[in-house]
C-alpha cells in the first residue's frame, strides 16, 4: 500500500503509481482535501481520508504513524521534512533523508525493508534525472507484508506529470 498525504510533486506521484500498478493507495490528507495548490477532490478517488484538521502537521503525523519507514527526498530543512523528521522520532519510526543508494540499501536492510530495497533496484536509483525530474519513494506494512513505490515525476504546465 501507498501511504501519502496527498501533496504536489512526489507524494501524488506516488499515488498516480501506486494505482497504475494496482497496488492499494491512500493516506490522510488535510480537510477539504488541502494542497500547497488548492483543494484537489480527487485525491479521495486514491482512497485517501480527509483528516478533520485543515492543517498540515495533523495529516503528516497520521502518514507517520501508518508508515513503518520513511524515506525523504528534498531540502530537509523546509517546515514539512523538519516536522516529518521530528514525528519519526517521536514516534520511533525510522527515517532516511536525501540517501545515496548504497546508504538506501543498507538501511533497508537493517530495518528489515526488503520491498524498498527491490524497488530502488527496479527504479534504477543510481540513474541520474532530467532536469525538471523528481523521484520519491513510499513504504507501508499491511497484512504481513512490506510493499514500496518509487515515482518519477515533474510538473508540466502547473499539473503533476508521472513518468514512471
Amino acid at each position: 500500500m501507498i501511504v501519502s498525504g496527498g501533496q504536489t510533486g512526489a507524494d501524488r506521484g506516488g499515488l498516480e503509481a501506486g494505482r497504475n500498478l494496482g497496488l492499494d493507495t491512500g493516506g490522510f490528507v488535510p480537510k477539504g482535501c488541502r494542497t500547497e495548490i488548492g483543494s484537489d477532490l480527487t485525491l479521495l478517488a486514491f482512497g485517501c481520508e480527509e483528516h478533520p484538521s485543515r492543517e498540515y502537521p495533523p495529516r503528516t503525523e497520521m502518514n507517520v504513524l501508518h508508515s513503518d519507514g520513511t524515506v525523504i527526498f528534498g531540502d530537509v530543512n523546509s517546515t514539512g521534512s523538519r516536522l516529518t523528521i521530528r514525528l519519526c522520532v517521536v514516534h520511533q519510526k525510522p527515517y532516511l533523508t536525501n540517501p545515496p543508494a548504497d546508504v538506501l540499501r543498507q538501511w533497508c536492510e537493517t530495518q528489515r525493508i526488503g520491498v524498498l530495497n527491490v524497488a530502488a533496484e527496479k527504479a534504477g536509483w543510481v540513474t541520474p534525472l532530467p532536469a525538471g525530474r523528481a523521484r520519491g519513494v513510499a513504504v507501508h506494512q499491511s497484512f504481513g507484508s512490506m510493499v514500496a513505490e518509487v515515482a518519477e515525476v515533474s510538473i508540466e504546465g502547473g499539473k503533476v506529470k508521472v513518468h514512471r
